[in-house]
């Protein structure tokens, strides 16, 4: 009894980690499709060398590449 038990939580181990990979990789069709989901983020203060990665992505396309367009600014009041 116990090998049967230990092999149906295999199998459903198996199959959950199989639906989580399928869902983590359908996003081609919404970038296909033209369709950006639209994100602004606001620093914590002006721009500034940790800042770097996110003008370097938004330069080079990453964010369009996972269905984003990012809009980074600095907010009136920083604090």
């Amino acid at each position: 009894m116990s090998q049967f038990v230990n092999k149906g939580l295999i199998v459903l181990i198996l199959v959950g980690c199989l639906s989580v990979t399928g869902i983590a990789c359908s996003g081609g069709p919404r970038e296909a499709a033209g369709e950006l989901t639209t994100v602004s983020i606001a620093l914590d203060w002006f721009p500034w060398a940790n800042h770097s990665g996110l003008f370097v992505a938004k330069e080079r396309g990453y964010f369009k590449e996972q269905g984003l367009d990012v809009n980074i600014y600095v907010p009136g009041d920083p604090s």
